[in-house]
C-alpha cells in the first residue's frame, strides 16, 4: 500500500505537535527491507563526514547492551556500530570489465565493511565466510539493500548482522554492523557437548514442558551448523528447528549454543531460545509474540494539552498489522528493534538533508520508553518525538487499512 496525501498531512500535524522536530518518514512496501535513500553528491557526503566528526552522536549504552529482562525475553545484545558516510564510501567496481553490472553490491558492502572493521580493531578473519541473508533491489532508486551475517567455520553468530544500502555506482549510502571483534579468540568451543535433541529438551523444560518420548526427526540438513528439524510432538504446535550458533555474551565472551524455536501449544508463547551447547543452560530467549511498548500521547489525545503520555502495549491492529509494527517479512518475529517496519520508517532529519538520521532503539524487548520534558529544547527529547511519530503513523496506517487502503488498493 502506497502512502496517501492524507497521511502526509497528518504527519505534518504530528511534527508540529512534538515541537517542530523534522522527521524523515518513508513508507515501506511489503517485504521491501530498509528504506532506500537517494544517492548523495560527493560534496554532500564529505560535508556530512565533517559534521559527524564535529558532532558525534552519543551512544545510549542502556539501550545497546546489558541483560534485557522483561516478560518472556532476556539476552545480551552487542552494541551496533554505524559507519560515518564519507567519500571513502565510494567502492571501486567489483565486476570485471564488460560485465553486465559494473558493481556487485554485496562485494562493495563487504569490502567497505572489512576496511572499516580493520581500522576499528577487527581481525581479517572476522569478515571471512560471511552469510548473505538477504539482498533486495529497489528499481526506483537503483539502490540495493544488502544484509550480511558474521560466521565462523560455517556457524553463524546470533544477531551478528550487518546491513548496507548500496547505490548502483557503488556508493555506500549507509552501513551498520553488529559484528564481534576478534571473534575466534572469544569463542569457548567449536564442538557441542550436548546433542540437538538434548538442547531442545532443555529448552522445553525451561518453558515448563516435559516430553517423555523421544523427539522424531523430521528433516536432517547437517553441515557445520548441524541443522535438524524435529516433529513438534507434545512440545510444540509446529516442527522444532535446531542449529548451532555462536552467542555473544558480556565481557568479550562468545559461546557455542543450540538455537531452537518452540511454539508452545498453550499461551501466546512462540519462543526463540539459545541453549549453551556445553552446560545446557538457557542463555537467552525471546517471545516472538512478545509485546512492544511505547510511551506516547496515545489516542484519543490530540495534543499534549489534552493529557499526559501513557505506556501502551501492542497497540497494533491485528488485521492491518498482524505481525506488529516492526515486521517486514510477514512472519512472526520483529526484523527491527528501532522505529522501522513494513508500514513506517521514522527517524530524525535534523540536518535537513532528507537522508540518514537516528532512530530510538527498543532493544530485544521493543520497549520505547523515552524521557520527555516539553520545557526543554526539542533536541533533548528527540527519541520521544520519533517514538510518538512512529506510533501515530502506524495507527493511521491501521485505521486507513480498515477503510480499504490496503495492499491491493
Amino acid at each position: 500500500m502506497k502512502p496517501r496525501s492524507t497521511v502526509r498531512l497528518i504527519v505534518a500535524v504530528v511534527l508540529l505537535l512534538m515541537g517542530g522536530v523534522a522527521i524523515y518518514l518513508t513508507r515501506f512496501q511489503p517485504s521491501a527491507g530498509p528504506v532506500a535513500q537517494d544517492v548523495p553528491e560527493a560534496s554532500a557526503v564529505a560535508k556530512r563526514e565533517v559534521d559527524q566528526a564535529a558532532n558525534p552522536v552519543p551512544v545510549d549504552q542502556s539501550r545497546l547492551a546489558g541483560l534485557l529482562g522483561k516478560k518472556d525475553g532476556f539476552g545480551y545484545l552487542r552494541p551496533r556500530a554505524r559507519a560515518p558516510l564519507t567519500s571513502e564510501g565510494r567502492v571501486a567496481p567489483a565486476g570485471a570489465p564488460g560485465s553486465p553490472s559494473p558493481v556487485d553490491p554485496v562485494a562493495a558492502a563487504t569490502e567497505l565493511l572489512r576496511r572499516k572493521g580493520l581500522k576499528d580493531g577487527h581481525d581479517p578473519a572476522d569478515f571471512e565466510g560471511l552469510t548473505v541473508t538477504d539482498r533486495v533491489f529497489t528499481a526506483r532508486t537503483g539502490v540495493t539493500h544488502v544484509y550480511l551475517r558474521q560466521s565462523y567455520q560455517g556457524i553463524e553468530v546470533y544477531n551478528g548482522d550487518a546491513n548496507a544500502n548500496v547505490a548502483k555506482d557503488g556508493t555506500i549510502l549507509s552501513l551498520h554492523q553488529r559484528f564481534v571483534p576478534k571473534l575466534a579468540s572469544e569463542i569457548n568451543r567449536t564442538e557441542p557437548l550436548l546433542s540437538a535433541e538434548e538442547a531442545v529438551r532443555a529448552a522445553a523444560r525451561n518453558l515448563g514442558v516435559v516430553a517423555d518420548t523421544p523427539l522424531a526427526t523430521r528433516e536432517l540438513t547437517g553441515g557445520p551448523a548441524r541443522k535438524v528439524v524435529f516433529e513438534g510432538g507434545l512440545v510444540s504446535q509446529d516442527p522444532i528447528p535446531a542449529k548451532l550458533m555462536y552467542l555473544p555474551q558480556p565481557g568479550a565472551r562468545t559461546r557455542l549454543v543450540w538455537n531452537t524455536v518452540i511454539h508452545l501449544k498453550k499461551g501466546a508463547r512462540w519462543m526463540d531460545i539459545n541453549v549453551d551447547a556445553e552446560s545446557g543452560r538457557v542463555l537467552s530467549q525471546n517471545n516472538w509474540y512478545a509485546s512492544a511498548d511505547y510511551r506516547v500521547f496515545a489516542k484519543p489525545l490530540e495534543t499534549p494539552l489534552d493529557g499526559g503520555r501513557t505506556l501502551v502495549s501492542d497497540p497494533h491492529d491485528t488485521v492491518a498489522s498482524p505481525y506488529g509494527w516492526h515486521d517486514t517479512n510477514g512472519v512472526a518475529g520483529a526484523e527491527f528493534t528501532d522505529t522501522r517496519g513494513n508500514n513506517v520508517n521514522a527517524q530524525d532529519d535534523t540536518d535537513d538533508n532528507d537522508t540518514g538520521g537516528s532512530r530510538p532503539n527498543g532493544g530485544g524487548t521493543l520497549s520505547f520508553d523515552n524521557p520527555l520534558d516539553l520545557g526543554q529544547a526539542p533536541s533533548t527529547y528527540l527519541n520521544a518525538s520519533i517514538t510518538n511519530l512512529f506510533y501515530w503513523n502506524n495507527t493511521l496506517h491501521d485505521i486507513h487499512y480498515r477503510y480499504g487502503f490496503d495492499e491491493a488498493s
